[in-house]
């Protein structure tokens, strides 16, 4: 039986609790999917806590999307990360003025191709335009995660080639949120 999906709503850190075990189990799962070869334990907790310390920080915004009540995904409006302006620093490149990232994007297993990205992503869009911000970041450093962010927001803009390691590079999309939201909007 599919659950279905019953909505988005913006976290605060009491949804941490519903939002820890969600997050380690998809991460552990994008480790194994990705063939990470480190030990994972280590990832996963430094990991979980830059995900607590992204949820606590005032310019941070994140959005769980709901399977019949149950926490089944999250994105989040954040700063933007140091290995994007670090990187476009070194190539001259300009960030748009205002833009921020999306990231923090993970959606549980079982919820998986029902499209609660897309409805994440709509949902911190659209926030972001009513705000009057005019683009968008988005990193992606897993290979499965690239491949689904480029079939949704076609070629990255920036390839940082071998990043992590040999094959592994880390891809950046930088896009225009009205462009955006009239493509997700129209699906």
């Amino acid at each position: 039986m599919t659950s279905s999906f019953t909505g988005v709503r913006v976290l605060t850190l009491d949804d941490f609790p519903d939002l820890r075990p969600l997050f380690e189990k998809t991460y552990q799962k994008l480790l194994l999917d990705n063939e990470i070869d480190e030990p994972h334990a280590p990832l996963i907790k430094e990991q979980t806590q830059i995900i607590q310390d992204k949820l606590k920080n005032p310019r941070s915004v994140f959005f769980g999307s709901y399977t019949e009540g149950q926490l089944s995904g999250f994105a989040g409006i954040l700063p933007i990360t140091d290995i994007i302006t670090d990187y476009f620093r070194e190539q001259g490149i300009f960030v748009p003025q205002g833009a921020r990232e999306i990231g923090g994007v993970y959606i549980g297993e079982n919820a998986q191709g029902q499209g609660h990205a897309k409805k994440l992503l709509e949902a911190a869009l659209d926030q972001l335009h009513k705000t009057g911000t005019d683009h968008f970041l988005l990193d992606a450093v897993f290979n499965t995660s690239q491949s689904y962010w480029t079939k949704l927001l076609g070629t990255a803009d920036h390839i940082l080639l071998n990043y992590w390691r040999k094959n592994d590079h880390h891809m950046i999309w930088v896009r225009k949120i009205e462009e955006i939201l009239s493509r997700l909007q129209d699906d």
